[in-house]
């Protein structure tokens, strides 16, 4: 009975090691999803965002690079940056994952993240411009990702990504950068 427990405990260490603490992260392009509906911001605005939990560290390295921005009750425009998580899941998913936790983590768990941001300017209230963006996460979680976790780690990927996205959209609405 003693060796029963031993055995799950060391599959359950096992497994939480593989699933936390393993794990590079490798980006793709940046990618706009539709044509951008430029519009050229001369004016003081305000920024915020939308989508990103309460502390979640990208959502606050947003506002830190648009610290130009003025506070929402005296601008004339608002900028609203969006995020939503896309489905990029695969039916084999659980099968890599069963895979990986047999294999004791050397068969890497592969775990593609889609995100798409938007940049909307609104001005009066009403829709002015907007330029999306989408992101392509391919994260591996496995033993043999510890040399490459400190250069991929996947928060510092997908914030280089969101940074993309934020000069490009600072090029579709024509906004002078303070970072």
């Amino acid at each position: 009975m003693i060796r029963v427990r031993k055995v799950g405990f060391g599959i359950t260490l096992v497994s939480l090691s593989i699933f936390n603490m393993n794990c590079a992260s490798f980006r793709s392009d940046v990618t706009l999803v539709s044509p951008a509906n430029e519009y050229a911001i001369d004016k003081d605005f305000s920024f915020s965002v939308v989508g990103w939990r309460e502390g979640d560290r990208t959502g606050t390295f947003l506002k830190e690079q648009m610290g130009h921005a003025n506070d929402a009750e005296r601008a004339a425009v608002r900028l609203r940056a969006s995020r939503e998580e896309l489905d990029a899941g695969s039916p084999l998913r659980i099968l890599n994952a069963i895979v990986t936790i047999v294999s004791g983590g050397i068969i890497p768990f592969y775990h593609p993240t889609k995100t798409r941001i938007s940049y909307i300017a609104f001005e009066d209230g009403m829709m002015r411009g907007e330029c999306s963006y989408e992101i392509k996460n391919n994260e591996l979680f496995s033993l043999l990702m510890i040399p490459f976790m400190p250069f991929f780690w996947p928060a510092s990927q997908q914030r280089n990504m969101v940074k993309e996205t934020l000069d490009k959209a600072s090029e579709c609405f024509n906004l002078k950068q303070a970072h």
